[in-house]
C-alpha cells in the first residue's frame, strides 16, 4: 500500500525560516566586514600606485615633487589631470585635443582615483570622482609663477619642491570627504587639495574617513596607513564643522593627524592677505625631518 509523502506542517516551516533568518543575521555582519576590508585594500592599492606616480614624476622632472597644480590652463593641470598624473602613467593627449578626447583620457586616470567606500559626487565637468585630496605644500603653480594672481599669497609655502627636501613623515594624500561639492554654510566647495590640518578637519572638512570611521593616508615614505583622518565629534553645546572648536574638543578625538605632517615651514612667514596661508606660530607645527609618525 502506497503512502502519500508527508508535507511540512506550518510550525516546521516557520522553524526552518527562523533558522535561516538567524544564520543570515550571523553571516551578514561578517560579509559586510569582509567587503569593507576588501575596499580598504583596494583603496590602499590605489594610493600605492599614486605613490609610484610621484616617484615617476620626480624621475622625469629633475627630482621635483608632483605638484598639486602645474598650470593655470584648466583642470588637466591639477595633480589628477592628464598633464600631471596622466603623463606619469603614459596617458597621452595630443596637443589641441578635443574636450571629448581629454575626457576619455581622464576616465582612464580616474580608475586610480576611485575609493570604493567613498560616495563622493562627481567632479563638475568630468564624469568621474576624485576621491582623494592632495597636499598642496608639495607644490602648486600659485606658489611658483610670479605672474599668477595668487602668487603673493602662496609663494612662501607652495613653491615647487625637490623631493629630497621633503621629510618622510609628510602627508601626501588622504581619503577625501564624501560630501563634495557643497557642504560649508558659506557655500564653499570641498576640494582635491589641502594646505593645513584645519582644512582636513574643522575648517573645511576635506579629509574623510569612509572606512568605518577611518581613512587611508599616504605618507612621503610610501607607507599607507588606515587612521582617523577626520571624524565629526558630536558634543552638546559645541560646533564642530565650520567653527574652530578650540579647547572644547581635544584634537585627538577627531583626527590622528597633526600640522607637522602637512605644513611646510613657509606657513611661518609673515601672514599674507589670505586665509589660505593660515599662519602657524610654532615651528613645531611644520615639517620636522626624522620625526616618527604617532601611529
Amino acid at each position: 500500500m502506497k503512502h502519500k509523502p508527508r508535507a511540512f506542517t506550518l510550525v516546521e516551516l516557520l522553524v526552518v525560516i527562523g533558522i535561516i533568518a538567524v544564520l543570515i543575521g550571523i553571516l551578514l555582519p561578517a560579509l559586510s566586514k569582509a567587503r569593507e576590508q576588501a575596499n580598504i585594500v583596494k583603496c590602499m592599492s590605489n594610493m600605492k600606485q599614486l605613490y609610484t606616480a610621484t616617484l615617476q614624476y620626480a624621475t622625469v622632472f629633475n627630482g621635483y615633487e608632483m605638484p598639486a597644480q602645474a598650470g593655470s590652463g584648466g583642470k588637466e593641470y591639477w595633480w589628477w589631470g592628464t598633464e600631471i598624473l596622466g603623463k606619469c602613467f603614459g596617458v597621452k593627449v595630443a596637443s589641441g585635443a578635443s574636450a571629448a578626447d581629454i575626457q576619455i583620457a581622464a576616465e582612464r586616470i580616474a580608475k586610480l582615483l576611485d575609493c570604493p567606500s567613498n560616495d563622493r559626487d562627481k567632479f563638475p565637468g568630468y564624469d568621474f570622482t576624485v576621491d582623494y585630496t592632495y597636499n598642496e605644500n608639495l607644490g602648486g603653480i600659485r606658489g611658483q609663477d610670479p605672474t599668477n594672481a595668487d602668487y603673493a599669497k602662496f609663494q612662501a609655502w607652495a613653491f615647487y619642491k625637490k623631493r629630497t627636501k621633503v621629510p618622510a613623515n609628510v602627508l601626501v594624500l588622504t581619503d577625501a570627504a564624501s560630501n563634495y561639492p557643497v557642504f560649508e554654510s558659506g557655500g564653499g566647495n570641498s576640494d582635491d587639495r589641502f594646505s593645513i590640518l584645519s582644512e582636513l578637519t574643522w575648517k573645511k572638512g576635506e579629509g574623510g574617513s569612509p572606512h568605518r570611521g577611518k581613512g587611508n593616508a599616504l605618507f612621503h615614505d610610501g607607507s599607507v596607513r588606515t587612521i582617523k583622518v577626520f571624524n565629526k565629534v558630536t558634543r552638546k553645546g559645541t560646533i564642530t564643522i565650520g567653527t574652530d572648536p578650540g579647547s572644547a574638543i581635544p584634537q585627538s578625538e577627531y583626527t590622528d593627524l597633526d600640522s607637522w605632517m602637512i605644513a611646510s615651514p613657509g606657513h611661518l612667514s609673515p601672514p599674507a592677505p589670505s586665509e589660505t596661508t593660515n599662519k602657524l606660530s610654532d615651528p613645531k607645527q611644520c615639517w620636522i625631518p626624522g620625526r616618527e609618525l604617532p601611529f
